[in-house]
């Protein structure tokens, strides 16, 4: 972890000089500093916000990844493509698909009907077509 700084004397503190302890920051920790780093920082946030307006613009001036949105690379389970994807998507399931159309085939494939249910779709492929016509 970075520095701990005892006292918050940012009045004197300038745009050039911020960004440049948040790049040590990132330096010394690989880490982009978030908000709850604060207290090993020498400036409050109601400092940064008067001379960049946001956090995320602070993190821009430094020329630092602003990490709004975790993604990463995973292979679909059916065609082995490797797609980009956000963490939270990743969650949600235990197979990860490049698309629908892939996970519709994952799960179908091998799938068994019983007599009644293939007459069901036979009687309904049929209805479709007489409309179609």
């Amino acid at each position: 972890m970075a520095r701990t700084y005892t006292s918050k004397s940012d009045k004197n503190m300038s745009r050039r000089d911020i960004t440049r302890i948040v790049c040590e920051f990132f330096r010394l920790t690989n880490e982009v500093p978030k908000l709850r780093h604060i207290p090993h920082l020498p400036f409050s946030k109601q400092r940064v916000i008067k001379l960049f307006g946001t956090w995320n613009a602070m993190l821009e001036c430094a020329d630092l990844p602003l990490n709004r949105y975790k993604i990463r690379e995973i292979k679909c389970a059916k065609c082995g493509i490797v797609v980009p994807r956000q963490m939270k998507e990743i969650r949600k399931s235990k197979k990860q698909f490049c698309s629908s159309a892939c996970n519709a085939s994952f799960y179908t494939t091998g799938r068994k009907h019983s007599e009644a249910t293939k007459q069901k779709i036979s009687e309904s492929l049929k209805a479709k077509r007489i409309f179609k016509d």
